[in-house]
């Protein structure tokens, strides 16, 4: 973070000391509440229930947009998008590089539609949902299945309604000041719909009239008067109409206009006479932009726009005693500097199958992911948009942007001005100039995550078993035995921990006797974010099923998933080697089908059928010397012949070593007895069926969990065809995704190459090359 104090810049006006202390605010600001932002770059945006959707996600400041160093792990949520139901929840944590790469396995039972992907920090969760990444991805389910979604699409598309609003430039309208309106009008889902649009007055004079310029989206300037109301009416091209009154025009007020024109930023404030100016100031802020201007005039203000860095910047009016905005306005500022060259260039023969490809990277120091696919099976995305686009612009605004990287394929005047009607129509605020200026700073409730964490309570029958209440925690990879001591809530975060998924950890309270009689332990469920339902994309604008590639691959899942399998005579079964859930293979074992359990008279038969240590157990009596466990809490060796050989699902064996290994405790919290002897562990079929008070006392006290741990590495297979017998390999190779590495890494010299084979499908090649340099976000789309 120290660099980011190196990296804000003042945009070249004159600063007295009291400028420089609001800078110094806003930069403490950035420091006390760092923002991130995820991206994530998918290897395409259509698929096949049964396929893998491979990512890359890039961790960034919000400020800088470079890669953010603060938390390790990202979350990645694959979203049924109209019922906003989480179908997928997964924890990813980043390499030595900051990587965050993985994939997501796509049920072959999805159904056709559409669906979301959601990315986010923990960190980010303490902000609105605004703040996380989003992308559409496409997928084709199997079977003959009606497409409710396409019908409720049409049902939609065919009402008289349409949403429509205005927003004056600056906030609000002054009397007696010409000033430009922008307006917006969209379908039920969003999309933006053509309209004429007329001004009239309260007694219905028409006084302007304009016609939306891009989708939906136009403006209209007048000038309002004292004692009148104005009204704004829509039409859509179909006669569709909406009629939006405008609040009354202040008669004391302040506002404010910005244009870009001829390589300058034009600032000119408005306010009504009676306004004394001079206890306004101007501040600037955003995308690495941080100004001040105390004495303001009617005069223009102008800014050489190569001072500014790109991205959408703030210019905010505020009242210095109160340090309240009067008014505002978002502008998209594009760079000025100049980008270093960067370039795909390969050599591929589309009619010959299995063959080897060579490309040459040409690219600024930075690091990269890369997407080859069959360019007919993955047509252009027109609805997300890549990491320039939504680093720069989708992440600063509020609502859905249609057609986002329209605005950084080819800038032009055209271009910029739709883009300008975007920032007055959408822009929202990413930092609050007011918060920051009056030190407010929101209340955080996740913290930046660095590490993972397993919370809960532990509580007690009686106040003696509070008094010093402690936590036995034991796991064998991450190899852990640890006992916590906790205070009297109860409250409890094991934290510093790195664990992957599927990770076992055996949880005991144990009260001020270090036993865990009538102890009641609790672990706190995974929070995961609640989704709004929103309305389908058509599959049409995201799925390239014409493709002879994407059909054949249909096709091969199709087959795979719906495989019938004959009729099997079983005669006999083959003794697998198991696993227990504590990670370890048990030194014995035997599972409710077994011939030894079900020929079991008694439990303890079965102990010298283990070979198990025995000792005498006071009354004359041998008895197992070691620990039992019944359902992974301790169980009063007295009573275990009290068990039925017929209501175990197993029973295993671990030998002192194992236990050892495993750090199995006995029923007062130690662990001399595991270590020295053993441990037997009995899983019930129906655990409720032995409520023994001997084991009641301890089952509420005792639990195995298996918390959200990281999603385990996994490498894209990309095959080699280098020898005629992996040439002639019959298995077929019908990937539309061709390529994919999540991690390029260019360093000074600018360029890499890379290699790779063909499937058997005679496919296009498209190349899609996304990262971060020292220049910012970068994309190259090569078809």
């Amino acid at each position: 973070m120290k660099k980011l104090l190196f990296i804000l810049l003042s945009i070249g006006m004159s600063l007295s000391a009291f400028s420089q202390g609001i800078q110094q605010k806003v930069i403490d600001y950035y420091k006390a509440v760092p923002m991130e932002k995820v991206y994530l770059h998918t290897d395409k945006s259509n698929y096949i229930a049964g396929d893998s959707v491979w990512f890359r996600g890039y961790l960034i400041n919000a400020i800088t947009n470079r890669q953010s160093l603060l938390s390790y792990y990202i979350y990645v949520d694959l979203v049924a998008t109209e019922r906003g139901e989480v179908l997928s929840h997964s924890l990813i944590r980043c390499d030595s590089l900051g990587v965050f790469a993985n994939n997501i396995a796509l049920s072959n039972k999805l159904s056709t539609g559409t669906y979301k992907i959601v990315a986010y920090s923990s960190y980010m969760r303490n902000f609105p949902e605004e703040y996380f990444f989003s992308k559409t991805i496409g997928v084709k389910g199997f079977g003959e299945q009606e497409d409710t979604q396409q019908k409720k699409r049409k049902k939609l598309k065919s009402g008289n309604e349409f949403y429509f609003d205005a927003m004056p430039e600056g906030g609000q309208l002054i009397v007696g000041e010409m000033q430009k309106v922008a307006f917006k009008a969209t379908d039920l889902e969003g999309g933006g719909e053509d309209v004429k649009v007329v001004l009239t007055d309260m007694q219905g004079n028409e006084i302007a009239e304009s016609e939306s310029q891009h989708l939906g989206m136009g403006s209209i300037a007048f000038t309002p008067y004292e004692g009148q109301s104005y009204f704004l009416t829509a039409t859509t091209l179909d006669g569709k109409e909406q009629k939006l009154q405008f609040p009354a025009a202040l008669q004391s007020g302040i506002t404010i206009t910005a244009t870009q024109h001829a390589g300058e930023l034009l600032i000119r404030p408005l306010y009504t006479p009676d306004i004394d100016i001079s206890k306004y100031e101007i501040v600037i802020h955003g995308s690495l932009n941080i100004a001040v201007a105390e004495n303001i005039t009617r005069k223009d203000f102008r800014i050489p726009l190569s001072n500014f860095h790109e991205g959408v910047t703030l210019i905010s009016i505020v009242e210095k005693a109160t340090n309240q905005i009067a008014a505002e306005r978002a502008l998209f500022i594009r760079g000025q500097q100049k980008k270093t060259e960067s370039d795909i260039a390969f050599q591929h023969k589309k009619n010959e199958r299995r063959h080897l490809v060579k490309a040459h990277i040409t690219a600024p120091k930075g690091t990269y992911s890369l997407s080859v696919t069959d360019k007919d099976a993955t047509p252009y995305d027109s609805i997300n948009g890549n990491i320039v686009s939504t680093l720069l612009l989708s992440s600063e605004i509020k609502g859905k942007i249609e057609q986002p990287l329209y605005y950084f394929s080819d800038v032009n005047v055209k271009v910029d001005n739709d883009l300008d009607l975007l920032m007055l129509t959408q822009a929202w605020r990413r930092y609050n100039i007011s918060d920051i200026l009056n030190d407010v700073k929101p209340t955080c409730k996740y913290p930046i995550e660095q590490s993972q964490a397993i919370e809960g309570s532990i509580g007690g029958m009686w106040k003696k078993n509070m008094k010093t209440p402690s936590l036995l925690v034991m796991c064998s990879n991450p190899r852990m035995l640890q006992i916590i001591e906790l205070n009297k809530s109860g409250r409890f975060a094991l934290e510093g921990l790195q664990f992957a998924d599927s990770t076992k950890f055996l949880i005991s309270a144990l009260n001020h006797k270090g036993s865990t009689s009538f102890m009641d332990l609790n672990i706190d469920e995974t929070d995961i974010p609640h989704y709004k339902s929103e309305p389908m994309i058509p599959l049409a604008e995201t799925v390239g099923e014409e493709s002879t590639s994407y059909k054949l691959r249909y096709s091969h899942l199709n087959k795979l998933w719906m495989v019938e399998l004959p009729d099997l005579e079983v005669r006999g079964h083959k003794r697998e080697e198991y696993v227990n859930r504590y990670g370890i293979m048990p030194n014995r074992s035997y599972s409710a089908n077994d011939d030894e359990l079900k020929s079991a008279v008694t439990i303890e038969s079965l102990f010298y059928a283990f070979n198990a240590p025995m000792s005498d157990d006071g009354t004359g009596r041998e008895t197992f010397a070691g620990v039992v466990y019944v359902n992974d809490f301790p169980y009063e060796k007295e009573y275990v012949n009290d068990i039925m050989p017929e209501d175990i699902e197993r029973i295993e064996y671990i030998s002192r070593h194992n236990a050892a290994t495993m750090l199995f405790s006995d029923s007062e919290g130690g662990s001399n007895t595991a270590t020295q002897y053993g441990v037997i562990a009995i899983k019930l079929k129906d655990p409720s069926s032995y409520a023994h008070e001997k084991t009641g006392r301890h089952a509420f006290a005792t639990k195995v969990v298996t918390p959200l741990g990281y999603k385990q590495d996994v490498d894209f297979y990309a095959p080699r065809y280098d020898t005629p017998e992996r040439m002639n390999d019959a298995t077929p190779d019908i990937r539309t995704t061709v390529y994919w590495t999540p991690s390029i890494i260019i360093g000074d010299s600018g360029e890499v190459d890379i290699e790779f084979y063909t499937p058997d499908n005679m496919v296009d090649l498209q190349f899609d090359l996304q990262g971060i340099n020292a220049e910012g976000p970068m994309s190259i789309l090569k078809r």
